[in-house]
């Protein structure tokens, strides 16, 4: 029984792999560091191939759950995590944030940066999920694949604490 399972299994990831060639938008999320083809088949189903469907990244951000929401009672001001989201795609980034710490220098030093503010390790990835959102977004909508440099580029040229961090850590 589980020779006959685990064929089938083969078979359905074979048929993914297959159909996430052959997707319009394959060089978008098949280029993402930590995704590749493991992980940007469940992005892709996950976003879907209607770019109306998010007009701008926060829309995206927030149907994944990385944006917080604030409420207010009396005095009282904090922010929650979001449970009215897509928890599929809340769980894809989240796995996606975690595993782009092992390719990508940027996202390491990033998540550094924020468990050193005292971020847990659920919410520093939170906050990686994020940044890479809008990332995502911005190369979804433009038909392009990701490109580090360019990244690291945009990074240099505003100055960003990130570059800042990037540039402090001791290379191995």
């Amino acid at each position: 029984m589980l020779v006959t399972l685990q064929t089938q299994l083969d078979e359905y990831r074979r048929r993914i792999t297959e159909a996430f060639r052959q997707h319009p938008d394959h060089d978008v999320f098949g280029s993402l560091p930590g995704a590749k083809a493991t992980l940007g088949p469940r992005l892709l189903a996950e976003v879907g191939g209607v770019r109306e469907e998010y007009p701008d990244a926060d829309a995206l951000l927030c149907q994944a759950g990385v944006s917080p929401v604030s409420y207010q009672s009396g005095k009282v001001n904090k922010c929650r995590l979001r449970r009215a989201c897509n928890k599929v795609l809340r769980a894809t980034v989240h796995l996606w944030a975690n595993s782009s710490r092992r390719t990508c220098e940027w996202a390491q030093a990033y998540y550094k940066h924020k468990r050193s503010e005292g971020q847990s390790h659920a919410s520093a990835l939170r906050c990686l999920g994020k940044r890479w959102l809008k990332i995502l977004w911005r190369l979804w909508q433009n038909g392009e694949a990701y490109d580090e440099t360019k990244y690291l580029a945009q990074l240099q040229k505003r100055g960003s604490l990130t570059w800042t961090k990037l540039k402090a850590a001791p290379t191995v």
